[in-house]
């Protein structure tokens, strides 16, 4: 995955260096959240890159929800997250619960990330997809 995090800071003037560790908490970002999303649907993307890009977008609205960036926007972009994240449960399975877990294991909140609490909503719906007979099902896109 270190290739996939190099050309994706490439691509957004990140910080990369082969020895780097935790580069998605790293290279967090609420102001380049817009961009993040949207490139995350583009299907040129390999899955290294899209599993690399979800972990600095996820960091990135746990930054912004501690920034305390505007309600209105910080639902659109947990909106937008959802959708990503249940379009591709396999892949971000993992990442999932890693900012779910917290949560879901009810500790107090300041041991808790921001974004917690959302990631253990997301997780309630992501398992049932784990089934294989549910991996090719489609949702809708979120409402704008």
């Amino acid at each position: 995955m270190p290739e996939a995090e190099r050309r994706l800071s490439e691509r957004f003037g990140l910080n990369w260096d082969v020895q780097m560790q935790d580069w998605d908490l790293n290279n967090a970002n609420a102001n380049l959240l817009p961009r993040f999303l949207n490139i995350l649907s583009e299907p040129t993307l390999s899955d290294d890159e899209l599993y690399a890009l979800m972990g600095v977008t996820i960091a990135s609205v746990d930054e912004a929800l501690q920034l305390g960036i505007d309600g209105k926007i910080i639902e659109a972009y947990l909106s937008s997250l959802e959708y990503l994240l249940l379009q591709r449960p396999y892949l971000y399975v993992s990442a999932v619960l890693y900012w779910a877990e917290p949560a879901l294991l009810n500790l107090e909140d300041d041991e808790q990330f921001p974004i917690s609490k959302h990631m253990a909503r997301f997780w309630v719906q992501i398992l049932p997809r784990l089934d294989t007979g549910n991996l090719g099902q489609q949702i809708p896109p979120p409402e704008k």
